[in-house]
């Protein structure tokens, strides 16, 4: 049983362990191209009306193939799916990205079916290195992105917006995107209130989350304290004696604990956020926000401060109606 809990967390975690770092050099195809912020505003500023033309005409022709849920989303977000000719089989949002054919999955890629697709670039994220140097001895040209940092969204767009002719679009919805977080920020700002919170990622073993990790920034915009302080490696074992002395006041599980009735369990029974009732369940994983660094990270954002501080949920209610109307496609 712990072998299939453990099979079942490396998909789970797959989602969040896109520790990468944005690239600072690019090469030809057949080497690994990594992006850079300052390589993106080098080509932005080279805007004669020669070069712009050329530029354009390149964009506007990429095929893209994107092997990362997170990548394909940020894609559709921009209007740039239609340069999606293949994508991953864990690519489920928008539902249209379904409709894609499927060059593979999170950890492997069918390379006869890439062959057949003639990508310009493929597109992954940090945690897909093996699949990266597969693809680059198979002599395409692969771009990694980061997922580390809430920031790095917005980077992201924007290194997307640069490989598939919507730069403005990009600019756009990275503004957007900056100004509902600093929003967030000063609602959450406004108390002095900051629970202490535990954040299962699997209950056997116990799993959770450490400070280098980008559920931990997560934890932190939304007005929390992570307990996990002497760990910065992403995923932690965490046994439950330390669990028992931190004596957290919020506890987040996994959907998948659901079954498990640890609130009913020693040593469980014994904390603080079970005994005051104060312990959710993510959604299952079509629903969870929490999960991709998209857009949609805000509905995230919104789900854990709000259980964090219930007290701010009118302004909270008010902030995630204005930031889904300033990331609508623009």
């Amino acid at each position: 049983m712990k072998f299939v809990y453990a099979l079942l967390l490396a998909v789970v975690v797959a989602h969040f362990c896109h520790s990468e770092a944005l690239a600072e050099e690019s090469a030809v195809r057949g080497q690994s191209t990594t992006v850079s912020i300052r390589n993106i505003r080098a080509v932005a500023a080279d805007s004669s009306p020669a070069t712009q033309a050329q530029n354009d005409k390149t964009l506007r022709a990429a095929r893209i193939v994107s092997l990362a849920p997170s990548n394909t989303e940020l894609l559709f977000s921009l209007g740039a799916e239609k340069s999606l000719v293949g994508v991953s089989t864990y690519c489920d949002f928008p539902p249209e990205a379904t409709k894609i054919e499927k060059a593979g999955s999170f950890v492997s890629v069918n390379i006869e079916r890439v062959v057949r697709l003639k990508p310009d670039t493929i597109i992954l994220v940090k945690g897909q290195e093996a699949l990266g140097s597969l693809l680059k001895h198979k002599g395409f040209k692969v771009i990694i992105l980061s997922n580390d940092h809430l920031s790095q969204i917005p980077a992201n767009l924007i290194a997307l917006g640069a490989a598939t002719g919507k730069q403005k679009e990009a600019q756009q919805l990275a503004q957007a995107f900056n100004e509902s977080i600093a929003n967030l920020k000063a609602i959450i700002a406004k108390t002095k209130s900051k629970p202490r919170i535990f954040l299962c990622v699997w209950p056997e073993p116990l799993l959770t989350v450490g400070t280098d990790s980008f559920l931990n920034e997560l934890i932190v915009t939304a007005g929390g304290i992570n307990i996990v302080t002497q760990s910065t490696k992403g995923y932690p074992h965490y046994s439950l004696e330390k669990l028992v002395l931190a004596n957290p006041e919020l506890i987040i599980f996994p959907f998948e604990a659901k079954e498990s009735l640890l609130p009913q369990k020693s040593p469980w029974t014994s904390l603080k956020a079970i005994k005051q009732k104060r312990y959710y369940y993510l959604p299952n994983q079509k629903d969870d926000r929490l999960s991709r660094p998209t857009l949609r990270i805000t509905e995230g954002l919104y789900w854990l401060a709000i259980k964090l501080h219930p007290e701010l949920e009118t302004e909270l209610q008010t902030w995630l109606s204005d930031t889904k109307k300033k990331l609508a496609r623009l």
